[in-house]
């Protein structure tokens, strides 16, 4: 089955990329208009919404094909939505070998979404840096892919950690009681007669046998 994008998907893009009317030129060359549209030779004419939409669905088909052949597993519409808005981001080449489509195809869909934060860098003055905006885009990309998964209760911190106190504080409660046992006996152990020393009792007690 040949999966399209969506109105959904298509709206995230476009919001992810940001709409820029007039060209701008690229420090790589060429130039950048409406939704990511890059003109090779020339800046041509500035370009209204309806244009640069248009631009940019002739521009996605080619990574709509691209996770329709890549991807081997079924997909739902938010996680293809998703899937192309990151190729389409990354690019071609980085899509086909990123650990994000490996994943995928072993139907591991959680840890594919999370393969997405390592997409978050872009050279700046020759260094990888994290982008605000690239660690925004992967959040949305990983919440739209994950959207449509069963949904598994995960218990807050607060309850794992009353659940670890309570379990530590009966421990510790038995512990004491063990120990208020065996002082009591050494302290029986240690009981002394009240009587004088040359209390009979005691020197029977003291030599086994009595004096």
């Amino acid at each position: 089955m040949t999966n399209v994008i969506s109105a959904n998907g298509l709206a995230l893009i476009q919001e992810l990329e940001g709409f820029q009317a007039q060209p701008k030129q690229l420090p790589t060359g060429g130039w950048v208009v409406g939704y990511s549209h890059v003109r090779d030779d020339e800046p041509g004419e500035a370009v209204n919404e309806n244009d640069a939409v248009e631009l940019l669905t002739s521009d996605l088909a080619a990574f709509e094909n691209l996770v329709n052949t890549l991807v081997t597993q079924p997909l739902t519409q938010t996680q293809f939505d998703a899937l192309v808005s990151f190729a389409f981001s990354v690019g071609a080449e980085a899509f086909g070998r990123s650990q994000v489509l490996r994943r995928v195809n072993a139907s591991d869909y959680v840890s594919a979404a999370c393969a997405m934060d390592a997409w978050r860098k872009s050279e700046v003055s020759g260094e990888l840096v994290i982008i605000d905006a690239l660690v925004r885009r992967r959040t949305a990309e990983k919440a739209l892919f994950l959207k449509d998964l069963p949904q598994v209760a995960a218990p807050s911190a607060r309850q794992s950690l009353a659940a670890r106190r309570t379990s530590r504080s009966r421990a510790s409660s038995s512990c004491r009681r063990r120990d208020c046992r065996r002082r009591t006996r050494r302290r029986s152990r240690r009981r002394r007669c009240p009587a004088p020393p040359r209390c009979r009792y005691w020197s029977w007690r003291r030599s086994g046998r009595p004096s």
